[in-house]
């Protein structure tokens, strides 16, 4: 579940979303009016509470969350099975919240909680954020560790999770043919147990591996089994988004810029759709950067100024940046001489932008701009600042 303009495959999260069985709106709703009953027991006070939680996670309303799951934990404290769930959801919105630690010491206190029953859950929680916090060779141990638990215990349900989870950390780590195993396994789980919004999102992944090898055709039938997947589904505005935000990037990757324009407007909408910012963001930078390509330069700076703005709000410098690296490109379009005529300023903010992305683990984004920067004083006819660049 990872996405761009388009940063390192160290900024993509490919993993198993958590499966909504019924609508946000209709399990909301019920757990409002469980509350709202003065009748309503302990116990169900706090599956309303937990469920309200796990909405306001889903809804970026992170202080919220942790409020509802740390009052649906005081209701049922003797409780250690119902609390180690609860602190699994608890631990998912302290991170989100940049409180890894605390997110952590949530996870070991579920697993004291509960000895063995909630182990393999507990494990595939705690892959996901050490995936979060780049610790990948242990995140990839935790999730292996917690599909034998979850095998174990019969629960093919979160194992299918577990298996998305590893195929997602394995493509992170470049280990391609792993990630293709675990993907199909997580396909096949997925299917079996009914979770069709992870079996979708993991054909995605699928479409995406087969991109990161080269093999186009392959990727795009994967990424139109997804989207004829999702289709069937409700509520799943941002997988659709993520799905189609890869599905862009592959196409301006394969050079059929029509169609990455039209695949980053549908990822667009989704995630406008779906209400987080971030991700429509990331839409934006794709649409201007095959906008650029085809020429329709006005709409890709305005694009790319509206991206900027938000990554600039929450404080996504690496974003920030590559935004700068693409306007760049727009005002290279722009230009007939190619830069030929562009100042010092330009070519030395050109190689500044190369630098940062390349400190900031954006690799695939900074070879980028330093070829950018490059070709810049090479039209320059600056051919020994080019070779510090590319040397760079």
């Amino acid at each position: 579940m990872a996405t761009r303009g388009s940063p390192d495959d160290s900024e993509r999260i490919a993993s198993a979303p958590d499966v909504v069985l019924i609508s946000p709106g209709t399990a909301r709703e019920a757990a409002l009016q469980s509350i709202d009953d003065p009748a309503t027991d302990p116990a169900t006070r706090s599956e309303a509470l937990w469920t309200l939680g796990k909405g306001a996670i889903e809804d970026n309303r992170i202080r919220e969350a942790i409020t509802l799951l740390e009052s649906a934990i005081d209701l049922v404290a003797h409780d250690p099975v119902s609390t180690s769930r609860i602190r699994r959801s608890l631990a998912v919105a302290l991170n989100k919240d940049g409180r890894t630690g605390e997110a952590f010491a949530a996870l070991d206190r579920a697993e004291a909680d509960c000895g063995g029953v909630e182990r393999g859950r507990i494990r595939n929680q705690r892959g996901r954020l050490l995936i979060d916090s780049g610790r990948l060779d242990a995140a990839r141990d935790e999730l292996e560790a917690a599909r034998n638990d979850l095998r174990a215990t019969g629960d093919r349900e979160v194992e299918a999770q577990a298996l998305c989870n590893l195929g997602g950390v394995c493509s992170m780590m470049g280990l391609l043919d792993q990630a293709d195993d675990w993907f199909q396994l997580a396909v096949v789980a997925a299917r079996e147990t009914g979770q069709f919004v992870v079996m979708a999102g993991t054909e995605g992944n699928l479409g995406y591996l087969a991109s990161r090898r080269g093999d186009f055709p392959t990727a795009l039938r994967w990424y139109e089994r997804a989207r004829s997947a999702f289709a069937e589904l409700t509520n799943v505005e941002l997988s659709v988004a993520t799905l189609e935000c890869d599905h862009a990037r592959t196409l301006l990757d394969a050079g059929i810029d029509d169609d990455a324009v039209d695949a980053a407007r549908r990822a667009l909408v989704s995630a406008s759709a779906g209400g987080n910012r971030i991700l429509a963001a990331q839409s934006l930078l794709l649409l201007a950067e095959g906008e650029t390509l085809l020429g329709r330069l006005d709409d890709a700076e305005a694009h790319l100024a509206q991206a900027r703005q938000v990554f600039s709000d929450v404080g996504a410098q690496p974003y920030v940046l590559h935004a700068d690296h693409l306007m760049i490109g727009v005002s290279s379009a722009r230009l007939t001489a190619d830069f030929a005529d562009a100042d010092d300023g330009v070519a030395a903010r050109a190689s500044e932008i190369a630098s940062a992305l390349h400190n900031a683990g954006w690799r695939r984004e900074a070879l980028s701009a330093a070829v950018a920067a490059g070709e810049i004083a090479l039209r320059r006819g600056d051919t020994a600042g080019a070779i510090d660049v590319l040397d760079a």
